[in-house]
């Protein structure tokens, strides 16, 4: 009885040990600035990200730091408005917004800020993302069609100083022509009965039509000539069916003539006036914004993934270890059906040699694919000997995105994950 209560001590300190550097490991490893927030606002721990992002050591922040010193004036009411009720209604608080972080330096930089209690406490874990890149894009990309636009209407005025001058208003038109037909973003314009009258460079190199076969063609010709345009097929075809008005912005979306993928681009139509104020046409500029929706979804899938693993890593805090095995389930569960996997393991190195290795946990998805935690015991270490260890060691990842592209030295762990499983999905 003695040496059973004794090994059970010990089972009990093993599994508690592993938990909690299960949890330190996901909160200083993570992508993302994360810190935990005591109920009187004092930042109690800080990752290595949030500590490079706010311009302050660990020793500096953790414990005698409140989170409302990174908080630009015009947030700050706001953000410890929410910090309150949370504590009190936490339902009715948003678990995700911006706000304007000042570091160290007095630089200022826009935050996606997400942020939920942990259970059992009166603590919070925030987990941020820089966003400013992308507010500083957006911003630049509205002031500059603004600006064009502003462009046109100015040049459009002066048009009717020339009025009495038909030599100079076609020399004037044929200037404001070649200004629109260098403008760095595909631009066209429409006149009221819907007949393209110019057509710029940029547009021509964007949808791979040339001037000569759409300058007096009606909205019919344009949309058959783009190919994959969408349907409404031009926002200003929009504004003149409106007879003017506001301008109108959308996203729309055509096949590259030059690569044959899909490009999103963003368009904004504004209406043109004559000199009695009728509405004489419209003009539209488009602006590739592929990359820009590429980052944004990138953003997205990261604050989702962020989520994720701030959901995961709060379970662990101050959990029971007899609750170990279950969370660990769970929290495979959870990543597996994120990463759209077919598996995922935990494994566990013998110490203190690491010479071997057994699987311990795995979650297995869906839809005929086997569980192997049987096969995969006692396994030496040497299976991932390229390179896998001393990246271990070193606590770094392993990344094998594909495994038919591991370099021939490699040769030996391609077979083994391999296999006869088709283990070339799991992570």
């Amino acid at each position: 009885m003695i040496l059973q209560a004794v090994r059970r001590k010990k089972a009990e300190e093993e599994v508690q040990r592993a938990g909690g550097d299960l949890y330190r490991s996901v909160f200083e490893h993570t992508s993302s600035a994360t810190i935990i927030i005591e109920g009187d606002m004092t930042i109690s721990l800080i990752n290595s990200e949030a500590a490079r992002l706010s311009g302050y050591s660990r020793e500096e922040v953790e414990g005698k730091i409140s989170w409302t010193t990174f908080v630009a004036p015009e947030d700050l009411e706001r953000l410890v408005s929410y910090h309150r009720q949370r504590r009190t209604e936490p339902d009715s608080m948003p678990g995700t917004y911006e706000f304007r972080l000042v570091d160290r330096q007095g630089r200022r930089k826009d935050m996606h800020l997400t942020i939920g209690s942990i259970p059992g406490t009166d603590r919070f874990v925030a987990s941020m993302i820089d966003v400013t890149d992308r507010k500083r894009f957006e911003e630049d990309l509205n002031a500059a069609h603004e600006e064009m636009t502003a462009a046109f209407e100015e040049a459009r005025a002066g048009q009717e100083a020339l009025e009495a001058q038909c030599r100079e208003m076609e020399n004037y038109q044929a200037n404001l022509r070649g200004i629109i037909n260098f403008l760095p973003d595909p631009t066209f314009v429409l006149d009221r009965a819907g007949k393209v009258t110019i057509w710029n460079r940029a547009i021509e190199e964007v949808t791979g039509v040339t001037k000569s076969r759409i300058i007096g063609a009606g909205l019919e010709a344009v949309c058959k000539a783009v190919p994959g345009l969408r349907s409404p097929p031009l926002v200003a075809e929009t504004v003149l069916s409106r007879l003017g008005g506001e301008s109108i912005a959308r996203e729309v979306h055509i096949t590259s003539p030059r690569t044959g993928e899909e490009v999103c681009l963003w368009a904004k139509a504004s209406p043109l006036y004559d000199a009695q104020g009728r509405l004489s046409g419209a003009i539209e500029s488009l602006r590739d914004i592929t990359e820009s929706k590429r980052m944004e979804a990138q953003i997205q899938h990261r604050v989702d993934l962020e989520q994720v693993v701030s959901s995961i890593s709060t379970k662990f805090i101050g959990l029971d270890p007899a609750d170990l095995d279950g969370t660990l389930e769970e929290a495979l569960r959870v990543l597996g059906l994120f990463l759209d996997v077919d598996r995922s393991y935990i494994f566990r190195f013998s110490p203190p040699d690491l010479t071997s290795a057994e699987n311990t946990h795995e979650w297995c998805a869906e839809g005929g694919v086997e569980p192997q935690i049987d096969v995969l015991q006692n396994l030496p270490a040497g299976v991932i000997s390229w390179g896998g260890m001393e990246q271990i060691k070193a606590r770094k990842s392993i990344c094998i995105p594909d495994i038919a592209d591991l370099p021939q030295e490699a040769a030996a762990e391609r077979d083994f994950l391999r296999g006869g499983t088709e283990l070339c999905r799991s992570s």
